[in-house]
């Protein structure tokens, strides 16, 4: 496994944390390497911070519903599809699930179909999907 490493990788030293719920997504991190080819992880959040009109620099952001979370997991996981059938999968889960697609989601989609299909036709390999 080759492997690469951040410094967002970096967690506040906390045995209770590290020895706990950190360690169990390091173990299922490591169980994926197994199981596939690529694994990309990403995680979050990224909030930047706006200047009030005092001066000073505050952090605010939206709290999700599961509708929300599960179509921003979504859109992550389009942009790394590696094949059309993954990406019709994708789509597939959502609509089981009862969740109607947005306007940012499905310009997400539709745009990686049209990738993945030109590739298709291009005859480049797809890979292992993802």
């Amino acid at each position: 496994m080759a492997e690469t490493f951040y410094l967002s990788n970096i967690v506040p030293q906390n045995f209770d944390n590290n020895a706990g719920y950190w360690n169990r997504i390091e173990m299922y991190c490591r169980e994926l390497t197994e199981r596939f080819d690529d694994v990309w992880i990403v995680s979050g959040p990224l909030t930047l911070p706006q200047t009030g009109s005092d001066g000073k620099k505050i952090v605010s952001y939206q709290l999700l519903d599961f509708q929300e979370f599960t179509l921003y997991l979504s859109t992550r996981k389009i942009e790394g599809a590696r094949s059309v059938p993954r990406l019709e999968k994708i789509m597939e889960n959502l609509k089981n699930a009862g969740i109607e697609p947005d306007d940012y989601f499905m310009s997400c989609y539709e745009r990686k179909l049209e990738e993945l299909k030109a590739k298709e036709q291009a005859g480049l390999p797809e890979g292992k999907p993802s």
